[in-house]
């Protein structure tokens, strides 16, 4: 071949390897601005593990943010949007080993969620001086969350996320959370009142920015969202771009609210990288007959490293930054202990079979850990348990961590005994009622679950775990006619799980799990009164993304054209160098 024709052949082969997107570009839709979304973690710093093909952790999104950062000429914006505690073995209270890993991302702006608040000992970890919202420096946003006692807010009311092209004006919300849940140092203003206070009209009035994000820890359909975009609006105009930012419900969606306005909500236990991109209010205004979908993008990124090189057209995708925080949440959980074998589990236990099935894990705990593990011989104990306050995740097959118990039991709440002796009938009143929502989505799994032999005595002392207690409380106290004192006992919903494991799980091909007596483990319905149960909003995650699908169809439509480009190609060559060549070439 003359240096003529290779240079000829050499350039079309780059510019047919550019139109095809080998390696060469983004595969994101990137806008005027762009924000990338992690919500809901619950401390899955350090991804799924050996169990499931998510295989990314902090350090893979921070070496993804890295790679987009450089290589796109757009804002490129990170945030976190709540509930970054009670998940893994890494949340502690208070937040001790968790904290350092949060603050080694260069967030832009971090809202609160429901769980951050829950336990004192997390609120003043991350208040006090030199923790973790103060090294925020700013970005720590709680638009309507109080200290109870300053009445200042916990963090900023807002703040400007400033790039090299545009100024977004930035809120941090949470849902109306119930008086009385959480934690007594801080307090939650309603959405509807804080829409009214001087500072957020004047914030909304003043103009100098180029769009707004309003980060919520709330469900996309929460009607406090249109009370925000409404306030919003008159504050700031029809036309002004306003993104929103949802979590809470641990799913993935996407809305369009109105002309100029989306939410997005990205998933949760880091199964997702969401991106959202958004216009100016400029572009806006420019911008002739146009339309919101042709505006607002977003992309659900299914939380691999396969997913994230392909988007970024990278073959490696770890920074040094990056690697150095794998390394570290590595570290972190060998330090703590949490890799350690504790035991095997002969089948996967699903969070939401029901729970009469073999491998319902909510069946597992009532009719083989609880009755082996906490009522033993003593059958005048009863356990009413609730279903959306205790276990989180599915326990797989296999080798057991200590981490693999804490994923599907994280919060290790106490057991309290509610009272003493009480009258039978009245246990069957209270687990009528506490379960007379019904439902059918999910038939066969109740709200609250009654553990033990409710047929061998006319009285029972009643246990329950301690998220459950004021609920519990005042509804027995209504059935009962009588004030009633719960009292903390020596047991923890983690560590009673640990023991069963221990004990009962030592082989894998000999497990055991029928120790407990006849009695107590018997699965007759007359043992176990329920109702019919609510869905369990935070465990139905979409498998498929339509981020995953589009990626796909790209990449096969890709590979078509890039047939019928080589095929064009090839026959452009000169007739000689194709026969001298053909046979080191499959097309």
């Amino acid at each position: 071949m003359g240096r003529r024709s290779f240079l000829r052949v050499f350039s079309t082969l780059v510019l047919a390897a550019a139109f095809c997107g080998l390696g060469l570009g983004v595969n994101l839709s990137l806008g005027d601005v762009n924000v990338v979304v992690i919500t809901d973690d619950h401390s899955w710093v350090g991804g799924h593990g050996a169990h499931e093909s998510l295989d990314i952790d902090y350090g893979h999104v921070l070496s993804f943010y890295e790679h987009l950062v450089k290589s796109a000429e757009k804002d490129i914006f990170l945030i976190h949007n709540g509930d970054f505690i009670d998940g893994t073995g890494l949340s502690t209270y208070p937040p001790v080993h968790l904290e350092p890993i949060l603050l080694k991302m260069p967030w832009d702006a971090v809202t609160v969620g429901n769980h951050d608040v829950y336990k004192s000992e997390t609120v003043l970890h991350m208040s006090r001086t030199g923790g973790f919202i103060e090294k925020l420096g700013g970005r720590y946003l709680t638009s309507n969350v109080i200290d109870s006692q300053s009445g200042e807010p916990l963090g900023q009311r807002f703040r400007y996320l400033k790039g090299n092209h545009t100024t977004v004006l930035t809120f941090g919300f949470i849902y109306n959370l119930e008086e009385g849940i959480g934690s007594p140092l801080v307090k939650v203003e309603p959405v509807e009142v804080v829409v009214k206070h001087d500072w957020f009209q004047n914030s909304l009035r003043k103009h100098d920015y180029d769009a707004i994000l309003v980060m919520t820890h709330m469900g996309t359909d929460d009607p406090s969202i249109q009370v925000l975009l409404s306030a919003v609006r008159n504050g700031a105009g029809s036309e002004m771009p306003v993104q929103f930012i949802t979590g809470h419900t641990h799913h993935r969606r996407f809305l369009v609210l109105d002309d100029w306005s989306t939410a997005l909500e990205a998933g949760c236990y880091l199964d997702t990288v969401g991106i959202v991109s958004f216009p100016t209010k400029q572009t806006v205004l420019s911008t002739e007959n146009s339309k919101v979908s042709n505006l607002f993008h977003h992309d659900f990124l299914d939380a691999t490293v396969n997913e994230l090189k392909s988007r970024l057209g990278i073959d490696t995708l770890q920074t040094e930054k990056g690697q150095e925080l794998t390394q570290f949440i590595h570290k972190t959980q060998q330090n703590m202990g949490l890799s350690e074998v504790i035991g095997c589990s002969p089948r996967r236990y699903y969070l939401n079979r029901p729970l009469y099935d073999d491998d319902s894990l909510f069946g597992l705990w009532t009719h083989h850990v609880i009755p082996t593990q906490f009522i033993r011989n003593d059958t005048k104990r009863l356990v009413l348990q609730g279903k959306s306050s205790s276990f989180r995740y599915d326990l797989f097959e296999g080798n057991v961590t200590l981490d693999d118990l804490m994923v599907a039991s994280p919060f290790n709440d106490s057991m309290y005994l509610i009272a003493g002796d009480v009258p039978t009938a009245n246990i069957v009143k209270l687990d009528r009622h506490m379960n007379r929502k019904r439902n059918q989505d999910l038939p066969g799994l109740p709200d609250f679950i009654l553990i033990g032999n409710i047929d061998q005595h006319e009285t029972h002392d009643l246990y329950t775990l301690e998220y459950e207690v004021p609920f519990i409380q005042s509804a027995l106290e209504e059935i009962g006619g009588r004030q009633l004192k719960p009292v903390k006992v020596n047991a923890f919903a983690t560590s009673i799980w640990q023991s069963f494991v221990e004990r009962h799980w030592k082989n894998c091909s000999k497990p055991d799990i029928s120790s407990g007596s006849k009695d107590t483990e018997t699965k007759a319905e007359s043992n176990l009164l329920f109702g019919v149960s609510k869905t369990h909003v935070g465990a139905t995650i979409p498998s498929a993304s339509p981020g995953t699908v589009a990626t796909i169809v790209a990449f096969a439509s890709g590979i078509s054209a890039c047939i019928l480009l080589a095929r064009f190609i090839l026959r452009r060559l000169p007739f000689r160098l194709r026969s001298e060549h053909s046979h080191k070439h499959v097309v």
